[in-house]
C-alpha cells in the first residue's frame, strides 16, 4: 500500500454556505495576510487581491498573477499586512502596507499604490515610518474628499504615531486625539466605516488603547473625522472580584470607569449600568482590589474589601476597607501589604473576617500573610506563613490556606495547609504541591457523596508524583487529578509554558446531582470539544457549555494568553439580576456580556444545561434544533431555552447560534 501523499497547503480556500475547498493556483502565495477585491480597471472586472509573505497576488481569470514582489530590510519578516481602496482625487486605487522597502522593483517605504498598471510610491517617508498594520478610506461628513487612514502598532521605546491619516501630500498624527494612555501593546487592529444612527458614516477603530477622557471601553473608539468617541460604557480594565451585596451585583479589580463614570475599583450594577461605591479606593500611582466578602461583624453586613489602595472614600485604609452601603471606613489599622484573599470563618468562638496576602502586620500585630478580624482588632493566626497567602477556603468546618508559601512556622506545608483550631496548628495536607495555588473551593457533599475541595495554581502537581497540572481535588485523604485528561497549554505559538488556573467556582445541584465546578486560566480542555480560559467539570469529566475564550475580542485581536477568567459568582433569586451566572476577568467581550465581566441571567434554573445546543430535548445537538433557532432567530425579549435561547440573555440571536454551531453534532446520550 502506497503512503498518502502530504497535501499541498493552499494560501485561499472558498466557502459556498457548507463546505469550505481550497481555491486552485494559490499554492504558491505562501502565508497570507491580508484580502480585498477590487476592480483595476484591466478587464477582470471585480476580483480577489491577495497579500502576504510574497507579495501582491491577483486572481485573474483562472490564475493567480504575482503584481508585486516586496523587498525590505535584512533580518525583518517582509509581508504585506493591509489594503484598502481610496480615492485620492485621481478615482479609486488599491493601496498596499506592510513591513516592504521597495514593491515590483519600486522603491515604496512601507506603503504603495496599484493603479491596475504600475505600482506607486504614496510618500517620501524613511525607515522610521512606523508599519502600517490595518488601512481605511473614510469620508467624513462635511468634508469634499476622502482621507486614508492608518493605524499600527508601539513598540519598546517606539514614539511612531498610532493613528494617522494621509491628505494626498502629508501625514497628521491623530493619536492624542484618538487615545490618553498608551504602552508597548497599545496598537490598531482593525477599521471599518459604518453609519450606526443615519447621521453620517464614521469610522469604527478597534485594538488596544484608552480612548481620550473616555474608559478603555474593549479599545473600540468611534471616529467622526475630528475626534473619537467610546463604543459602549464596559468596564476599562481587568476585574478580580466578584460578589453581591444589598441584592446588588459587586465587581472589584484594577478599573477606574465604565464609560464616562468614574468607578476606582469598584462598582455596583444598578440594573442599567455600573455605578460607584463611593469615590472607591486610591493609591498613587496604582491601586487595586483583589477580594472581597460580605460579612456581619456585630454592626449589620457589610462588604469588605482587600487589595492594594491607602485611602477608601477618601479616608485613610491600609489595603482592606469596609462599605456599609453609605459610606466606606477602615479596617483598624490595616496590613502593611497586599490583601488578596478574604473568607468568613467560624472557628468556634464566633463568625470572623480572615485575610490572606502578602503582609507581616495586622493593626500593628505580627500575623504573617494570614490575619483574623472580629470586628475590633486584628489577632494573628498560629506562626502564620513564610511566603503569600493568595487563597482561603471553609473546608469540612476547618480554614484552608493556599498561597506560595513552604513553611507554616517551622513545619514544611509547601502551598498549602489546613487550620485546626482545637490544636491551634496548621496541619500538612499529605505532600501538598510543588508551585503556587492561587484559588480553592470546596462542594458541600452530601449523605453519600464525601465534601471535595478544589485545588487551582501554577502547580504540575503534588510533590507525591501526582501529575495534575493546575487543577486537582482532595477527598480528605489524597490528592487526586479531577478528570482523566489533564489541561493544557493554550498557546499556539510554540510557547510551552504550562496551563495554569487562578479561579475555581462551585454550583452545587439542587435536586441532589453532581456539582458543577468551574475553573478559569489559561489553558486548553482536553479534546474533544476542547475551551479555552474556561473548564467545566461535572462527574470527573470535562464539557463544553459554550463557555470558550478561544474567539472572544479582547482588545488585541483574537484571544491572547492573557485572556482568562479571574472570578465566578452564582447570584441569588433574590438579587437584582435574579438567579444567574457571573464571569469576570481579563477579557472585552463574550457573548450577552459586557468589558471584563459578563452576567447571564438563569431564569429559575442554575443548572448548566446537561447538553449545549440540545433545544428539543432528544440529546443530540443536530439540525432539528437549527430548525428551531432559525424558527424563532430574532425573539426576544422573553425568549425561553425552548425557542433557542441558549445563553439565557432573553433573546434569540448570534450568540445563541454560535453555540449550537459549536456544539452540533454532539451526542450527549
Amino acid at each position: 500500500m502506497e503512503n498518502p501523499q502530504p497535501s499541498i497547503p493552499h494560501s485561499v480556500c472558498r466557502w459556498d454556505g457548507f463546505n469550505l475547498t481550497p481555491v486552485p493556483g494559490t499554492e504558491s502565495i505562501g502565508l497570507a495576510d491580508a484580502m480585498i477585491v477590487h476592480d483595476d480597471g484591466q478587464g477582470d472586472g471585480t476580483t480577489i487581491f491577495i497579500g502576504g509573505r510574497t507579495g501582491v497576488w491577483k486572481k485573474s481569470g483562472d490564475q493567480w498573477i504575482n503584481i508585486g514582489q516586496v523587498a525590505g530590510a535584512p533580518n525583518t519578516t517582509i509581508r504585506i499586512n493591509a489594503f484598502a481602496i481610496h480615492d485620492d482625487g485621481s478615482g479609486p486605487a488599491l493601496y498596499a502596507s506592510g513591513s516592504f522597502t521597495s514593491i515590483d522593483g519600486i522603491d515604496a517605504m512601507k506603503l504603495a499604490k496599484w493603479d491596475g498598471i504600475e505600482w506607486l510610491p504614496v510618500h517620501s517617508e524613511t525607515e522610521d515610518f512606523p508599519t502600517i498594520l490595518v488601512l481605511s478610506s473614510f469620508q467624513a461628513p462635511g468634508e469634499t474628499q476622502p482621507h486614508l487612514y492608518a493605524g499600527s502598532s508601539l513598540f519598546p521605546d517606539s514614539l511612531v504615531p498610532l493613528f494617522q491619516r494621509w491628505d494626498g501630500s502629508s501625514w497628521e498624527d491623530l493619536t492624542p486625539q484618538l487615545a490618553e494612555q498608551l504602552n508597548i501593546s497599545s496598537h490598531i487592529i482593525e477599521m471599518v466605516v459604518f453609519d450606526d444612527d443615519n447621521t453620517g458614516p464614521r469610522l469604527y477603530v478597534a485594538g488596544r488603547f484608552q480612548i481620550s477622557n473616555h474608559a478603555f471601553c474593549g479599545g473600540i473608539a468611534r471616529w467622526d473625522g475630528a475626534s473619537a468617541t467610546p463604543v459602549g460604557h464596559g468596564l476599562n480594565n481587568i476585574v478580580h472580584a466578584i460578589t453581591e451585596f444589598d441584592s446588588k451585583p459587586i465587581v472589584a479589580g484594577d478599573f477606574t470607569r465604565a464609560g464616562t463614570v468614574e468607578l476606582n475599583h469598584i462598582a455596583q450594577w444598578d440594573g442599567q449600568a455600573w455605578q460607584p461605591l463611593g469615590s472607591g479606593v486610591s493609591r498613587d500611582p496604582v491601586a487595586r482590589i483583589y477580594a472581597t466578602a460580605v460579612h456581619d461583624d456585630g454592626s449589620g453586613p457589610a462588604l469588605y474589601a482587600g487589595g492594594l489602595f491607602i485611602t477608601a472614600g477618601g479616608v485613610p485604609a491600609n489595603n482592606i476597607a469596609r462599605w456599609d452601603g453609605n459610606q466606606w471606613t477602615p479596617v483598624g489599622s490595616g496590613t502593611n501589604g497586599l490583601v488578596y484573599a478574604l473568607q468568613v470563618y467560624d472557628d468556634g468562638s464566633g463568625s470572623a473576617l480572615y485575610a490572606g496576602g502578602s503582609f507581616t502586620t495586622a493593626g500593628g500585630q505580627t500575623v504573617n500573610n494570614i490575619a483574623r478580624w472580629d470586628g475590633a482588632s486584628w489577632s494573628p493566626i498560629g506562626p502564620g506563613f513564610d511566603g503569600t497567602v493568595f487563597a482561603l477556603c471553609v473546608y469540612q468546618g476547618m480554614l484552608v490556606a493556599g498561597g506560595n508559601f513552604t513553611y507554616a512556622g517551622t513545619e514544611r506545608r509547601n502551598k498549602i495547609a489546613i487550620w485546626d483550631p482545637s490544636t491551634g496548628t496548621w496541619d500538612r495536607m499529605r505532600k501538598g504541591f510543588d508551585s503556587s495555588v492561587r484559588a480553592l473551593a470546596a462542594t458541600q457533599g452530601s449523605p453519600t457523596e464525601p465534601s471535595l475541595l478544589y485545588a487551582a495554581g501554577y502547580f504540575a502537581g503534588s510533590f507525591e508524583q501526582l501529575f495534575s497540572p493546575a487543577v486537582a481535588v482532595w477527598n480528605g485523604n489524597v490528592w487526586s487529578a479531577p478528570a482523566a485528561n489533564a489541561l493544557r497549554t493554550a498557546d499556539q505559538h510554540g510557547n510551552v509554558t504550562p496551563p495554569f488556573a487562578t479561579s475555581i467556582h462551585v454550583i452545587e445541584d439542587p435536586t441532589g446531582g453532581a456539582p458543577t465546578i468551574y475553573f478559569g486560566g489559561r489553558f486548553l480542555t482536553p479534546e474533544p470539544n476542547p475551551t479555552q480560559g474556561v473548564a467545566t467539570l461535572r462527574n470527573g469529566q470535562w464539557i463544553n457549555e459554550g463557555l470558550d475564550f478561544s474567539d472572544m475580542f479582547n482588545g488585541i485581536g483574537a484571544a491572547t494568553t492573557a485572556t482568562r477568567a479571574s472570578a465566578f459568582h452564582s447570584f441569588s433569586e433574590n438579587s437584582l439580576v435574579g438567579p444567574a451566572f457571573a464571569i469576570a476577568g481579563n477579557f472585552i467581550k463574550v457573548p450577552g456580556g459586557d468589558s471584563f465581566v459578563s452576567i447571564w441571567n438563569l431564569n429559575t434554573d442554575i443548572t448548566p444545561a446537561p447538553c449545549p445546543g440540545d433545544i428539543n430535548g432528544d440529546g443530540i445537538v443536530d439540525l432539528d434544533d437549527f430548525i428551531i433557532l432559525a424558527g424563532n432567530f430574532g425573539s426576544g425579549p422573553g425568549a425561553t431555552p425552548q425557542q433557542g435561547d441558549l445563553n439565557g440573555d432573553g433573546f434569540v440571536d448570534l450568540d445563541d447560534f454560535i453555540i449550537l454551531a459549536g456544539n452540533f453534532g454532539n451526542n450527549c446520550n
